[in-house]
């Protein structure tokens, strides 16, 4: 549930105030403006993925809401690192937003398995 909460959060922040991801990455000003639209992409994806756990967490049916934002948390850390590694965003924040995302991951995991475990059968 927490998880689903978070993402949703997440999500929600990142359609109204799509300028809060880019800039502390240490994308500039006209940049972060002009990806808003990216922003707001990723923003909706987390919504969604968020809202979609919170109902599944409720109504049954988890674990494949788990895959999905597991596996993109694993996109968003591999992607995050590769920026980094370029220099395309800032090397403390970029690594910490990497290191996020492999979190987010490893946690959709282990929700994943606790899920799998609890199931009869």
């Amino acid at each position: 549930m927490t998880l689903g909460v978070l993402r949703s959060a997440l999500g929600a922040t990142m359609l109204v105030r799509p300028m809060l991801l880019p800039r502390p990455l240490g994308v500039d000003r006209i940049t972060a403006d002009r990806i808003s639209w990216l922003v707001r992409m990723l923003g909706a994806r987390d919504l969604a993925l968020g809202v979609g756990t919170l109902v599944a967490t409720r109504r049954g049916g988890l674990p494949p809401w788990l895959v999905l934002a597991g596996a993109a948390d694993t996109v968003d850390a591999l992607a995050l690192g590769q920026a980094t590694a370029r220099g395309d965003v800032g090397r403390v924040l970029g690594t910490l937003a990497a290191l996020a995302g492999a979190g987010g991951a490893a946690l959709s995991a282990i929700a994943y398995s606790d899920q799998r475990t609890a199931e009869p059968g």
